[in-house]
This record gives structure tokens, sequence and C-alpha cells, in this order.
């Protein structure tokens, strides 16, 4: 349990140094392999007291003759896209000194691989059993090398053909199974005096979803529709380029309403982007989501917002945005206070007559009338207030 919480935490790692190198111009996310070996058992041939020191979950990396690591290693294999490489002409294989699992990394005509080489004692009536296993990390498998290894298998339920109890009778399983397009195998290895090896050809691919921030959207979120099909624009950046971005409304049990798509944005001035709301949806709330996905088909969902849509009657004046803004007579407050700004006289059109509430009156002749009838008004509605203003007190 240890191991898996360790090969959990690497993956964190590793994802968040992806994540942060991707902000950097033209970076590369690196591919790497987390390895984690499990020394199985051993057949301790007593004429041989001298070679079973369970030393075969040891971890060397190129032709080093210091360990790298011992049951896990997190190694990386590319930098900035480029495979690394141990192999060379003058390479100097260590192993026959040092049992366990040599990893080399190389490429050849047929791409970049990590190969393996679980190798144990110089002696023929010794066993080492191991089962190691390998995750990848913005890579995929892409082949398996023609050279001699055991894949995770079950033999008469007992992994790789290891038998616990008659570690001599142990024997490895031939066939070779693994996932093109994978990140994850399970090998093992029943070694004597030879060693068993393995090359997994891998392809480096990016696997990280492009972050995605909108930065505003016009109308403004949350939005209130009172009917009727509405272009909403939407600002956006980006992590990398190019994406192909579609939008999805859901209702509030979180069923997909609409699908509008697919947008493909190659650089920032192609930003922003309309979704149309569409006018015939059901009263009620909704949510509006963007999904991203880059070439390698990693994708980023994002909420654009909120969209409430509700009944034209509900409507109170003003904006459609702004369900708040109301029109109308105002005649007092709670304080009792007069709302001059918000009477809605509509005397002007009553009387044909210019008129203005802060005393400033276009005096006309034959406009005697007019004014007391307003004079009249006021005071009808000052009564109110204190009328009202004597009420309350009681």
């Amino acid at each position: 349990m240890k191991k898996f919480a360790l090969i959990a935490i690497s993956l964190l790692i590793l994802v968040g140094i992806a994540g942060f190198t991707s902000h950097e111009a033209g970076a590369i996310d690196d591919s790497y392999v987390i390895i984690n070996v499990t020394h199985y058992g051993n057949f301790e041939d007593p004429n041989y007291p001298d070679d079973n020191p369970d030393m075969s979950d040891r971890i060397f990396v190129g032709n080093s003759s210091e360990e790298a690591g011992r049951g896990y290693l997190v190694l990386q294999l590319t930098d900035n896209g480029e495979p690394i490489i141990d192999l060379s002409e003058d390479y100097f294989n260590p192993q026959d000194d040092f049992p366990g699992i040599h990893i080399l990394r190389g490429a050849d005509e047929n791409g970049s691989f990590i190969q393996f080489n679980s190798h144990g004692f110089n002696n023929n009536k010794t066993r080492e059993d191991i089962i190691f296993e390998i995750s990848l990390v913005n890579a995929v498998i892409a082949q398996f090398g023609q050279v001699p290894i055991q894949i995770y298998d079950l033999y008469e339920g007992v992994p790789c053909g290891v038998d616990k109890n008659n570690p001599e009778n142990s024997t490895g399983v031939d066939t070779v199974v693994f996932d093109i397009g994978g990140t994850e195998a399970e090998l093992c290895g029943t070694t004597g005096s030879g060693a068993d090896r393995g090359r997994i050809y891998y392809n480096p691919q990016d696997m990280t979803a492009p972050e995605i921030e909108i930065t505003d959207t016009d109308p403004n979120m949350p939005y209130t529709n009172f009917g009727g099909e509405k272009n909403i624009s939407i600002h956006f950046t980006s992590s990398e380029f190019p994406i192909d971005v579609d939008f999805r409304l859901l209702n509030s049990t979180q069923d997909i309403i609409d699908v509008q798509g697919t947008h493909t944005v190659n650089n920032e001035s192609e930003i922003p982007l309309i979704y149309t709301l569409p006018g015939d949806l059901a009263l009620g709330d909704y949510q509006l989501w963007m999904i991203a996905e880059d070439p390698d088909e990693n994708a980023a969902e994002v909420l654009v917002g909120d969209i409430r849509v509700r009944d034209e009657r509900t409507r109170s004046g003003g904006d459609e945005d702004d369900e708040d803004d109301n029109d109308g007579i105002v005649i007092f407050d709670e304080d009792l206070s007069l709302d001059v700004k918000r009477i809605d006289t509509g005397i002007n059109d009553l009387l044909n007559d210019p008129i203005s509430l802060n005393g400033d009156y276009e005096k006309e002749s034959g406009s005697w009338g007019a004014w007391i009838i307003v004079i009249i008004i006021v005071d009808f509605i000052l009564l109110l207030i204190i009328l009202a203003a004597l009420g309350l007190k009681r």
C-alpha cells in the first residue's frame, strides 16, 4: 500500500510540474516512467549460500553501478521532448556483478524505448523472482520489443509462474500481453544465471488539458432571460492553441439541453466566441459550460456562468439584464420621505404644457389653470403622506 501511495503522490507531483511548465512559451511536457518493483521470492540453493542476498529489487540506470532506487523509482525519459539516451557504442554492462533491474533509455529505428534487464546471479542453481509495474506519464506504449521477458500473467494462480512454496520449480510465462496506446504495464521475471530483457517503445504525448479562464461575458453572468434567442459573447484565455471548443447548456438536474460547436480556435485573435441561447427554453435555472480540447484529446471543462429563464410577466421594468431595476410611481418609502425623482407625472402630456418640479417654471399666458391643477395634485399627495404618517404613529 505504501508503494501505491508513493505512485499516486509522484503522479500528482509530475502533473504539477507539467502544469507549471506548460505556461512557458514553447515548453514541452516531458515524459516520465514510474517503476515499482516487488521482490517476490528466492530459491535459496543450499550449495550456494552466498548467492541469495535478496537483491533483485535494486534498480540501476544506465551503466552506473550505484543504485538509483530500491523497489521504487521515478525516471525522466525525455528532455524538452527529446529522448534521453543511456546506450552508446562503448556501453559497459555492469549487471553481471550487480543483480537487480537495470534500466536503459534509448532510441533506435523503431522509436524511443525503455529497456529492462532483470538480472540474477551467475549461478544456474539460483532463481530470483520479481514483479515490476510501470506507469508512463505524458507518454503511451507504442509497441513491445522482441526480446524475451515475461509480462505479468497468472500461472496456476501464482503471478509470473512463480511457485513461492517451491521456487526451484518457478517458470516464466512466455506470452507477451500489452495494450498499444496504454500507459501502464506489469512485467515479471524469473532470473537465474542470465537476464530477462524487454523493451517498451513509447510515444511522447501531451497528457495535460489546456488551462482555460473565462475573463468576460456579454451580457454579464449570471444572466436573466425573459424569452427569445440571445447571443452571448464569451471572452477567455487558453494555455495552448489550437483548441476545439463547444458549449453545453445544462438544466438544474444536470441534463444536457443544448450543444453548440465545434469551434476551432487557432489563436487569441479568434476570441471571443458566440453562444446563442435558444429562445424556446422552459422556465428555470441553467448552467452554460465550455469544453476545450487540444489536438491530443485532452479536454478541459469550464463553467461560463448561470442563466435564469423567467416569465415575461415577472419583469418589473428596466433593462432585461436587471430584474430589480423598477420604474413607475413611488410615492413614499419606508421612512415616509418623498421620492420626487420617481414621480411619473405624465402631466406634461396631459396638459401639453412644459412643467418642471424643481421650481423652474416656464410661464406662459393662459397657463394658470394648469398650475392650479398641479398645485391641487401636489397638495393631495402631501395630505396622503401626512395621513399615512399619523396612521403609522397610532
